[in-house]
């Protein structure tokens, strides 16, 4: 007999162990699967002929008649001239992917349509100038047809707007004219054949077809390879409705025999909140995205003090935080705007300038992250450069105004009021070399001071009606470019926070932290318009970045928020698990406002979820948040937030199969703080009497 060793024994064991734990790591994935119900996905059928191309799909609307389409003139020209393809060459080029060549005014485009899944298309394609004469682009469209319903609804990724065919719409430009005017500003905008006409309703990168929210649809969005827009639009006050999917150029010239890149479209089939995820999952494989799982949490000055903050009320935060946990994200003390000189000088104004020296060491000595608020591209109108260098600025053609804001605050003695005009501030061509060369220098001083975390606002003020710098950038390029220099000014180990409100997919890799919506405010309406976005543009969070929802409130002074729409902010920015960040004092919380903050701001982070789903009801309105974690050893948990979004109580009802999760098995469920009357019966969660305004969490996981 052949002696068994020590060696052996370990060995057989090591086999045991890891065999057993492969078989259970797989049926507990088995039982993750079995959590959520599958949905459909209905096969893409696309059909072509000499002319235009169709898209079907099973219980869907389908795309009919679509052709290419060229916005585009002659060199110096000011008059678009629209043009659509003139039949198009079909060719089958591998299994799964075909080839379309056609003419469009004086480019030929080539498209390749290639299948991803069943339910998946991916749209790229370039445009070759084959005329003898430089020409100016404007914006291109893959696809621009006819809907096949005409109850079809159209869902705007950008403002999560709900567009119906009998929609009146006012121009997209004058629409912004008027808010940039009643906001006390100007910012020029390119004419355009599409946002100059009314009854178009356009969405920026991303939009979704459907009968309604809650239901399934087609999902369309740009992907890469992060050169320009994407915009999906919907044409309404017509028979039969009117789409496209395709990439704004931005007026970028293109020469003769010469071709431009166009970025990708991805066309989903399903439910478009799943379309969503892939989109997002897809964009950060092929952007090379690291993983951001380690949320920040923190202090920002602005939503209490705003430009009237002091280094004494920055000292008494430093103070209180530093009793509040370090997650492995980090903590920050942010200064916001008011202490600087003006925008394009940042030093210290005469407020601060005795304590500076100190101020980031003695926020590092607590364990907090220094952070600062930074725009800059702005630049003061009594800065030397608006005097000096008149040419650094943004320049325009003749009887155009140039860009400008009027300046919230942002120098001392400027006479700023909320909601009054004020002085001015310009904005740099950010494609300039000694602009370029002014950026570095403001980071590499602020670097130089300590400062470790940056919150990089207005980067957004670049106007597509400018004399471009380079005329062969579009705006989405040249923001890249801006954000690819201060990264790369900053390194590694400084946190980049893009403040965009909007989840702008130019920054990608370049920032580690993104503003993704407007700013909160502190009112009830503002929180109820920023949540619709928030919570579906939350999907981003931890793939392409971590998302900023903007501050959350508990405090009761200084806000118009009850202590309902405190916990409903609170909570909800707390699922998302992104950056927690507040401009509150930890003084100012009452022992229960604690113990909320407390439930997300631990010493493991935000929790980032790995899968989220918003429930909407008939009229489109947000009735739940369900997000998803898995807890060690592979289990599932869930947290469902159910809102009562009414001016009144309400008894809220929320079925697990309109969560998408099986009601076939044996559920748990516990409330998250906040005492409430919760039951589980007939698989549908019900609290009764839920306030108004209000915010409900439960905790679900399946029974062992």
């Amino acid at each position: 007999m052949k002696k068994i060793t020590c060696h052996s024994v370990k060995t057989i064991l090591f086999i045991l162990y890891t065999t057993i734990s492969a078989w259970n790591n797989n049926c507990q994935a088995a039982d993750v699967t079995k959590q959520f119900i599958q949905t459909a996905k209905p096969k893409i059928v696309l059909e072509s002929d000499l002319n235009s191309i169709s898209l079907k799909a099973d219980g869907l609307t389908g795309f009919s008649n679509c052709k290419p389409y060229l916005a585009w003139r002659n060199d110096g020209r000011k008059e678009w001239i629209e043009d659509i393809s003139r039949g198009i060459k079909k060719e089958q080029i591998a299994e799964n992917e075909i080839k379309i060549t056609c003419s469009v005014g004086p480019v030929v485009a080539n498209i390749k349509i290639k299948k991803l899944d069943d339910n998946v298309l991916e749209l790229s394609g370039s445009l070759t100038n084959k005329s003898r004469k430089i020409i100016e682009l404007d914006r291109f469209h893959y696809l621009h047809g006819i809907i096949d319903d005409h109850n079809t609804k159209f869902i705007s990724y950008e403002k999560f707007s709900v567009a119906k065919s009998t929609d009146t719409i006012a121009p997209l430009n004058v629409t912004f004219g008027k808010n940039m005017k009643s906001s006390h500003a100007n910012f020029p905008v390119l004419a355009d054949p599409i946002h100059d006409v009314k009854n178009w309703s356009s969405s920026l990168d991303a939009g979704i077809f459907a009968s309604a929210a809650s239901g399934p649809g087609w999902f369309m969005a740009a992907s890469g390879p992060c050169t320009a827009y994407g915009e999906i639009g919907f044409k309404t006050q017509v028979t039969p409705s009117k789409f496209y999917a395709g990439v704004l150029l931005d007026n970028i010239i293109l020469e003769p025999d010469s071709s431009r890149i166009l970025e990708k479209i991805i066309v989903y089939a399903g439910d478009w909140q799943e379309g969503m995820d892939y989109w997002i999952k897809k964009t950060a494989k092929e952007m090379n995205l690291k993983p951001q799982d380690h949320p920040l949490v923190g202090y920002c000055s602005w939503y209490q003090k705003y430009g009237n903050i002091l280094p004494a009320d920055i000292l008494q935060a430093n103070e209180e935080f530093k009793a509040m946990p370090i997650p492995p994200g980090g903590r920050t003390i942010q200064i916001d705007a008011g202490f600087q000189v003006m925008p394009g000088n940042w030093l210290p104004n005469k407020k601060f300038e005795r304590d500076w020296k100190d101020f980031s060491s003695k926020i590092a000595e607590t364990g907090s992250i220094p952070g600062l608020w930074l725009s800059p591209t702005a630049i003061y109108e009594t800065h030397p450069i608006v005097r000096e260098h008149p040419e650094m600025l943004q320049q325009f053609p003749e009887n155009i105004e140039p860009l400008w804001f009027s300046s919230p605050g942002w120098a001392p003695g400027s006479g700023w009021e909320f909601g009054k005009p004020g002085t001015r501030t310009f904005f740099m061509d950010i494609d300039r070399p000694d602009s370029k060369e002014f950026i570095r220098n403001i980071m590499k001083d602020a670097i130089h001071e300590g400062w470790r975390y940056f919150k990089i606002d207005y980067t957004y003020s670049l106007s597509n009606a400018r004399v471009a710098w380079d005329r062969k950038k579009t705006i989405f390029e040249s923001k890249r470019d801006l954000f690819k220099l201060i990264k790369e000014t900053c390194g590694p180990d400084i946190l980049i926070n893009a403040c965009l409100g909007f989840p702008e997919r130019f920054v990608l890799g370049y920032a580690e932290i993104a503003r993704v919506s407007l700013d909160i405010g502190s009112r009830w309406h503002t929180v109820q318009r920023n949540l619709k976005e928030l919570l579906l543009r939350s999907k981003s969070n931890g793939y392409w970045w971590q998302v900023d929802p903007d501050v959350f409130y508990m405090r009761t002074e200084k806000t118009s928020l009850n202590n309902e729409e405190n916990f409903l902010l609170t909570g909800t920015i707390g699922l998302i698990g992104g950056a927690f960040l507040t401009s509150d004092l930890p003084s100012q919380w009452s022992a229960d406002a604690k113990k909320t903050v407390d439930t997300f701001w631990t010493k493991e982070g935000p929790r980032v979820p790995s899968h989220s789903y918003v429930l909407y009801d008939d009229h489109d309105k947000i009735k739940a948040y369900l997000v998803s974690y898995f807890e060690p050893h592979g289990r599932l948990k869930h947290r469902v937030g159910i809102y009562n979004l009414n001016d009144k109580n309400e008894t809220i009802q929320i079925p697990l199969k309109d969560l998408k999760l099986n009601p076939w098995l044996p559920w748990s469920i516990e409330a998250v703080s906040l005492e409430q009357s919760t039951k589980y019966k007939n698989d549908t969660i019900v609290i009764e009497n839920q306030p108004p305004h209000s915010l409900r969490i439960i905790n679900l996981s399946v029974k062992d």
